[in-house]
């Protein structure tokens, strides 16, 4: 934080034009700082400009938004899914943007990552609490506002229950390979997500994430209750989609593990995974036959399948960790097509890092939230296109769902992050400021773009992502071997005089808080509370090396901060969990579904021949085992 912006009401409405580019280009060495700009747009910690399209709605801060749902008899009515606010849920206006109504269902303030639903006839919203309930509330028909109705618990996962009372021991004892993911002082729980209702709207699916279980919901009885038991699917499940008489569960750990795999753990349970990296090998749909409440088949899609929609006969799924969408015929249950969403880079296609996580289809396109670069892919569904990515739409930071609002022609968008972290103020050892955690989540309410708008917004994103460098890449390439070496190689592969890299890692502390009292430095000495007189031997070293003050890291906190040093990115599974935690606290690792598809720093080092010693990073638990003795 460098200065104290002023801004109105927390919960409201801010405008923004749908197509005007908010940067010309962007700029190759930008000297803005992270934060609000001039302009009215926003720069992540990231480097990444937000300049959505749209109106923004104000949720309030601290607020992530998660999920959202249409009220289907009230055309100007939605619901979004909360975490870490003071609310579980919020009511908007779609025609306006007007909150509504902050609702917690008995005083319970908690969400979940995914699962918030509508019954068929708008009586009802149905949405998930990581704290192990399912809350249900009535729904005002003329209003739609929400009253407290019946909030049903669920019970704690079967691995959490068998490590109670277990005390941990060395890191090599194999109980930390059933165990280590529980002793970081949370409280687990079944973590219920992802919730669907049957078209005649008598029984709900809800998602039990932390037990890989889907558990039916009788909505014939007043007031509802669990109906029967929990439908053991895949590994980690997140999202339900219902068509007839089956319900299609993706599973972001992929299928269950054979005594024959490579697995390593994740809350508990063995996850099939990549014997080098340790990252989820696998991910699938769990096909659950709803007249035997049994699973009927196993459908094998991309890495950490997440969002889903069925639209004409297919299904549509997101798949975070292999940036593409798998089609799939619901008449076969076979994958079709499989749709590459991957960064455009140029001639560098495959490169990770979309991960795309939402899927709505109008006609025949499709509308794809892609939570790491803050946009909406546009796809054509037609079969017609050799590359079918139509455009781009910016968004707010990290759009995590997407609903098309028939009525007024316009998508809906949930933001994970919004705005970034200015809407409220903290105070610690007397300063005070704004901090990671207060993160100012929105939603997009974006015009359905026409053809001739779509080449101005898609320019945007490009720019809000520096995608339009690619000086940067191309210049970097080009390295040979026989060249002098110099400390600094200008290419890739150039010789260097450097021997030895070290990676120290500093955590919870900003630079600011530090070495913002060094004068060559871009800092606010009035924040530097642990400065050269308690620091002095880091103030010694930035006299001797560089000073990185313009280096930024876009963490929350430790969890995803580790993931960003180690792996580039903090994946999708691990992100959501902000800020309650439910599966693990991946800091240190021992969670593969924390593990991003293409390895760490360690595993890129490797590859080009590099010897490398790990001395803490992710290696204190012993987490991994070629047989899953454990139970599931």
């Amino acid at each position: 934080m460098k200065s104290a912006i002023k801004y109105g009401p927390l919960h409201g409405l801010m405008m923004l034009a749908l197509a005007a580019p908010a940067f010309a280009a962007s700029q190759q060495f930008p000297t803005y700082q992270v934060g609000p700009q001039a302009n009215g747009t926003y720069v992540m910690s990231t480097g990444q400009i937000v300049a959505p399209a749209g109106k923004v709605v104000m949720l309030g801060s601290p607020v992530r938004a998660k999920a959202v749902a249409l009220n289907p008899t009230n055309p100007n009515s939605a619901a979004v899914l909360l975490m870490g606010a003071a609310q579980a849920v919020e009511v908007i206006d779609t025609a306006n943007g007007a909150v509504q109504q902050l609702y917690s269902p008995f005083g319970d303030r908690t969400g979940s990552f995914t699962g918030i639903s509508y019954s068929p006839d708008g009586t009802k919203l149905l949405f998930s609490q990581d704290d192990s309930n399912v809350a249900i509330a009535k729904v005002d028909p003329v209003s739609g506002l929400l009253s407290d109705y019946e909030q049903l618990r669920v019970a704690p996962s079967q691995a959490y229950i068998k490590c109670q009372g277990i005390t941990v021991g060395l890191p090599s004892d194999p109980i930390n390979q059933l165990c280590g993911n529980f002793y970081n002082g949370n409280t687990y729980t079944s973590n219920p997500a992802g919730i669907a209702v049957s078209a005649d709207g008598k029984t709900a699916y809800a998602v039990l994430n932390a037990n890989n279980t889907l558990q039916p919901i009788d909505l014939t009885i007043d007031p509802p209750q669990l109906k029967g038991k929990q439908i053991r699917v895949g590994n980690v499940p997140n999202s339900v989609v219902v068509n007839g008489a089956f319900a299609y569960v993706s599973n972001e750990g992929g299928r269950q593990a054979r005594p024959s795999d490579f697995t390593n753990v994740s809350n508990g349970t063995p996850i099939v995974a990549n014997p080098v990296s340790g990252t989820a090998a696998t991910g699938t749909v769990s096909v659950v036959d709803l007249t035997t409440n049994r699973v009927t088949a196993t459908i094998r899609t991309g890495l950490h399948p997440t969002g889903m929609t069925i639209s004409g006969g297919l299904l549509f799924v997101c798949n975070s960790g292999s940036d593409s969408i798998s089609v799939i015929d619901l008449a076969t249950n076979q994958v079709m097509n499989t749709i590459n969403l991957a960064l455009p880079l140029n001639d560098m296609k495959s490169r990770f890092g979309a991960q795309p996580t939402g899927i709505v289809v109008v006609g025949t396109v499709a509308y794809v939230t892609l939570y790491t670069v803050n946009a909406i892919a546009v796809v054509d569904l037609s079969g017609g296109n050799s590359n079918p990515i139509l455009g781009y739409i910016p968004t707010a930071s990290t759009p995590s769902t997407i609903a098309f609002d028939s009525t007024h022609n316009q998508l809906v968008v949930t933001n994970d992050k919004g705005l970034g972290t200015w809407g409220s103020i903290g105070e610690a050892h007397g300063v005070y400021g704004y901090n990671s955690h207060q993160d100012t989540a929105v939603v997009n309410l974006i015009p359905l773009p026409t053809q001739q708008q779509l080449p101005a917004l898609t320019t945007q994103v490009y720019q809000n992502n520096h995608w339009d460098l690619t000086v940067n890449v191309k210049s970097a390439r080009g390295g040979k071997s026989n060249r002098p070496p110099v400390a600094i190689p200008a290419h890739i592969g150039d010789p260097s005089l450097i021997k030895h890299v070290f990676l120290i890692v500093r955590e919870n502390r900003t630079y600011d808080q530090i070495l913002g009292d060094v004068p060559a430095g871009n800092g606010d000495p009035s924040l530097a509370v642990f400065g050269g007189a308690d620091t002095p031997n880091l103030h010694a070293l930035v006299q001797r090396f560089p000073l990185l003050d313009n280096y930024y890291n876009p963490s929350r906190q430790s969890a995803d901060g580790h993931n960003w040093l180690v792996q580039a990115i903090a994946p999708y599974m691990d992100d959501i969990q902000s800020p309650d935690w439910i599966r693990s606290y991946p800091a240190n690792g021992l969670d593969a579904m924390a593990y991003q598809p293409s390895g760490f720093l360690w595993d890129a080092a490797e590859k080009m021949g590099l010897p490398v010693k790990i001395f803490g990073e992710y290696v204190e638990y012993s987490a991994y085992t070629n047989a899953p003795s454990h139970g599931a």
